[in-house]
């Protein structure tokens, strides 16, 4: 693998790192950048190719100078005596200083794939791979796992990524949809309960219960709305997925007497919520769905101390 990457990545990648067993290795590198799909196929594809030609591996003992001669790889600084253990794999295409156990060919190996290829530091890569029967196994789930695919999506296999890409396209396109039903849904909302605002205390109070809606959607609309009718206070609650949702929104011009922390503050522990925000806008959510109306209340109370 170390002689694959620097043949299709280039003559800068050396080892910085590895760790090797009988089923899987780790090995860094040195690459600036992330390897794409296509050059890991390739390095896969050389190594099970050489794997598959069942090739002798060479151990040779030389001087170093004879074995740096062959073209024999030597990394990190290591130290070397006179003599040296070189392995040579499929012919010259490997050629290392190496004093570690190997197959004695390479089809000894069976099978080799990568399942990981990440940065670990700046200019440095790792590679996780598997042999032998853990890859043939691993190998196995990845195709019982495409199969299932393909009879969910009623596709052939080699037809998942195309179905997948048109699924997600509907997707996105059902998701604006939506996004424009909601918003509209908003509108609506927000038009009904512009005539709902109580004075008290020189201050335009809206305190309302709001069911089946993701209140922090309503963000945008109360701005608007709470700016228009100035001096205004927006405490919103309600049911959302069977979680109880708070929302505070308070208009810039009072936001130096009445700060929406403070509200939250004042009625979230209610409904068990936990949440934050700034001192015009703060939201929260809880689970106790039965104790809405009582927060709506204590933040009604909060403006008639």
């Amino acid at each position: 693998m170390h002689a694959s990457l620097r043949e299709k990545l280039g003559a800068h990648v050396e080892q910085k790192g590895s760790l090797v067993d009988d089923e899987k290795l780790r090995f860094d590198f040195s690459h600036k950048n992330a390897l794409s799909f296509e050059e890991i196929h390739q390095i896969e594809s050389q190594v099970n190719l050489l794997i598959k030609d069942d090739l002798d591996t060479e151990i040779l003992e030389k001087s170093y100078d004879d074995a740096i001669g062959l073209g024999a790889l030597a990394f990190f600084g290591d130290k070397y005596g006179e003599r040296v253990r070189v392995i040579k794999i499929a012919g010259d295409f490997s050629v290392e200083l190496c004093g570690g156990t190997h197959v004695k060919k390479t089809g000894d190996i069976s099978k080799f794939k990568i399942i990981s290829e990440s940065s670990i530091s700046s200019g440095v890569r790792r590679i996780e791979a598997i042999t032998g029967k853990k890859a043939l196994d691993y190998l196995k789930e990845q195709e019982d796992s495409l199969r299932e695919i393909s009879i969910m999506l009623n596709v052939p296999i080699n037809q998942i990524a195309k179905e997948t890409k048109s699924l997600d396209a509907k997707l996105k396109s059902l998701h604006k949809k939506l996004k424009s039903f909601e918003q509209k849904n908003n509108e609506r909302l927000i038009l009904g309960l512009a005539d709902k605002f109580e004075l008290i205390n020189d201050t335009n109070l809206l305190i309302q219960r709001v069911d089946n809606i993701n209140l922090s959607s309503l963000r945008g609309s109360l701005d608007s709305l709470k700016e228009e009718k100035g001096k205004s206070v927006v405490v919103i609650a309600g049911n959302f997925e069977g979680k109880a949702m708070l929302i505070i929104s308070v208009s810039k011009d009072l936001i130096d007497s009445v700060d929406a922390r403070n509200l939250l503050e004042s009625c979230a522990d209610i409904i068990g919520a936990k949440g934050g925000g700034r001192s015009d806008y703060a939201q929260a959510g809880g689970d106790r769905i039965d104790k809405i109306d009582d927060a709506l209340e204590a933040s009604k109370n909060f403006f008639n101390k």
